[in-house]
């Protein structure tokens, strides 16, 4: 566990002395993934909305017949 450990430390001081636009360039490619990954996620909440209303259920209760974190 100590090489993982000192592999992400090395990795890590590594990031920071990264040229700023590599590290601009990172910020865009998380950003965009992050994007990306709401835009998903609000794809998937029409869904189980669709879903919920053709049950003529709650959302809440489709969270759980499809065994979904319910946390939001």
């Amino acid at each position: 566990m100590k090489s993982s450990k000192g592999k992400a430390r090395r990795k890590a001081k590594k990031q920071i002395n990264l040229p700023d636009s590599t590290k601009v360039a990172q910020l865009k490619h998380i950003m965009k993934l992050m994007h990306e990954y709401n835009n998903l996620k609000d794809a998937t909440q029409l869904v189980i909305g669709a879903l919920a209303a053709m049950k003529n259920v709650s959302i809440r209760s489709t969270h759980e017949m499809y065994d979904l974190p319910n946390n939001e």
